[in-house]
C-alpha cells in the first residue's frame, strides 16, 4: 500500500504546479536563448511571478557549436557493455523504507548516498546500512523538505527548501554548520543545489513566466548563481533557459518544462550544461563566467509510440490544458566519468540497451557504448526513468530500481 503514491511522484517530476500571490505588475522581456523548435512565445516576468526585474537574464556569449559527425572516433565503439550485478540493497525496517528515491550520489572512498521521501540514507561501498540524516523538524539539523544533496570532499551539504538551508555534516553524520541562502532572486519558484566547493555553494533558480493566462509555449529562464558562505553573498553566473508549456497570470500559475536543466560538476570551475530537447552540451566556466565549449553530434531524434504518448495536463483553477510529449528528449541524463563526458540518449535496443556516447573535454565524440541493464529499461519522455551515479574510474554503476512488485531496491553494478 505504500507504494501507491510512486506513481504520482513520477508525474510530478512532469509537471510542476505553482500557485502564487501577485502584488506587482513591474515587468521585463525574457531573453531566449534555446534551441529545438521553431515557434517560441514572447513572454513577461513581474517581480512576484517570476524573477527580480532588477537585472536582465545575463547574455551569453556567442560561440560556434562543434558539430559531430554520426560515428565516434573509437576503433571500438559501438559495443555492448552487460551490466553484472555485484548486490542488491532493499528495505530494511525499521531503519529505511525505499519509497520513491529520487537521486544516487558517491563520495570519493565509496560511500553511497541514497535521497528518498524523508530519508537520506548512507551506504558503505559494501552496501551495508550506516545512518539516516534526515530529522523532521525546524531545529538545527533538522530540515522540511529536502531538495538536493551535494558531497564536498568528507562531507554531506542538504538543502532544505522550506526554509532555504543548508545543513552541511560529516560522514559519521554530525553536524558541522548550517545556514540560511539569503539575497536570492525575489519570486524564485524554484531553487536546487547543484554543488559545493568549500565555501561556494552553486544553486540554480527558476521563476515562472507570466503569459496573460494564455497557454504558450516558451523559453524559461534559469539563472545559475553561487553563495558564498563566507561573504554570504549570492553572484549570478549565467543564465540558460529551458522550454516549457506556461499558463499563467493573475496569480496563480502552471508550468510544465519539456526538459531539464542538468548542470554536472566536471573539472575545477567548470560544469556541462544540457538544457534542450535536442542533442547540445555545453561547457561553461564559472570562474570566466562564460561557456567555453558547446558542441553536439548528428541524431535522429526518436519518437514516443503511439500507445505509450500520454498526455501531461496543466490546470489552474477552472482552465486546463494537456500536452502529449510525441518524442523523447535527445539526451535524457549527462554524468561526468573522470575527464569524460558521457551522454545517456534515448536510444535502446532491446538486445543491446541503451546507448551512451562520450566526449572528451574539447568536445570531441570519441566512443560510445550500450549500456545493457539486467531488467526492462523504460525511459520517460524527459529522464531515463531510473537514478543512478557511476564511480570515477568508470567500473561500478549504482541505481535505484523498480522491482515488479513496486518495490525499490539500491543495486550496485560492474561495468
Amino acid at each position: 500500500m505504500r507504494k501507491k503514491y510512486v506513481g504520482l511522484a513520477m508525474v510530478a517530476l512532469f509537471a510542476i504546479l505553482v500557485c502564487f500571490q501577485h502584488s506587482s505588475t513591474a515587468g521585463l522581456a525574457m531573453e531566449t536563448t534555446c534551441t529545438g523548435y521553431s515557434k517560441r512565445a514572447a513572454v513577461s516576468a513581474s517581480d512576484d511571478n517570476g524573477l527580480s526585474s532588477k537585472a536582465n537574464p545575463l547574455p551569453q556569449a556567442q560561440i560556434a557549436i562543434a558539430e559531430n559527425s554520426s560515428r565516434p572516433s573509437g576503433k571500438n565503439s559501438g559495443r555492448v557493455v552487460e551490466l553484472k550485478t555485484l548486490l542488491s540493497v532493499s528495505d530494511q525496517p525499521p531503519h529505511f523504507f525505499f519509497k520513491y528515491p529520487s537521486g544516487v550520489k558517491l563520495s570519493r572512498r565509496g560511500d553511497v548516498f541514497v535521497l528518498d521521501d524523508e530519508e537520506i540514507l548512507q551506504f558503505d561501498s559494501s552496501g551495508k546500512f550506516l545512518r539516516n540524516y534526515f530529522k523532521k523538524g525546524q531545529g538545527p539539523g533538522e530540515m522540511q523538505y529536502v531538495r538536493d544533496i551535494a558531497i564536498d570532499g568528507e562531507n554531506l551539504a542538504v538543502f532544505d527548501s522550506f526554509p532555504k538551508k543548508v545543513c552541511l555534516f560529516n560522514f559519521e553524520g554530525h553536524l558541522l554548520s548550517e545556514f540560511k541562502i539569503s539575497q536570492l532572486r525575489a519570486g524564485a519558484r524554484a531553487v536546487r543545489l547543484i554543488h559545493v566547493d568549500e565555501s561556494n555553494y552553486y544553486l540554480a533558480v527558476s521563476g515562472i513566466p507570466d503569459t496573460g493566462w494564455k497557454m504558450v509555449r516558451a523559453d524559461n529562464p534559469n539563472y545559475f548563481q553561487v553563495y558564498d558562505e563566507k561573504t554570504e553573498q549570492v553572484e549570478e553566473l549565467a543564465t540558460f533557459s529551458v522550454p516549457a508549456w506556461v499558463m499563467s497570470g493573475g496569480g496563480a500559475g502552471a508550468m510544465v518544462e519539456t526538459c531539464s536543466l542538468q548542470i554536472v560538476p566536471f573539472k575545477k570551475n567548470q560544469f556541462v550544461i544540457s538544457h534542450t530537447e535536442d542533442y547540445l552540451l555545453k561547457i561553461f566556466d564559472a570562474e570566466k563566467k562564460e561557456v567555453v565549449a558547446a558542441f553536439k553530434r548528428k541524431y535522429k531524434r526518436v519518437k514516443i509510440p503511439e500507445a505509450q504518448r500520454r498526455p501531461i495536463r496543466i490546470a489552474v483553477t477552472d482552465r486546463e490544458y494537456a500536452y502529449k510529449p510525441t518524442h523523447y528528449n535527445d539526451i535524457l541524463e549527462v554524468l561526468v566519468v573522470g575527464d569524460l563526458i558521457w551522454a545517456l540518449t534515448s536510444t535502446v535496443d532491446k538486445s543491446k540497451g541503451l546507448l551512451v556516447d562520450v566526449f572528451n573535454g574539447q568536445g570531441q565524440y570519441v566512443d560510445c557504448f550500450y549500456l545493457k541493464f539486467p531488467f526492462e529499461l523504460n525511459p520517460g519522455f524527459r529522464d531515463i526513468g531510473i537514478n543512478l551515479a557511476v564511480d570515477q574510474e568508470g567500473k561500478t554503476l549504482w541505481a535505484t530500481v523498480k522491482n515488479p512488485d513496486e518495490t525499490f531496491s539500491l543495486k550496485k553494478f560492474q561495468l
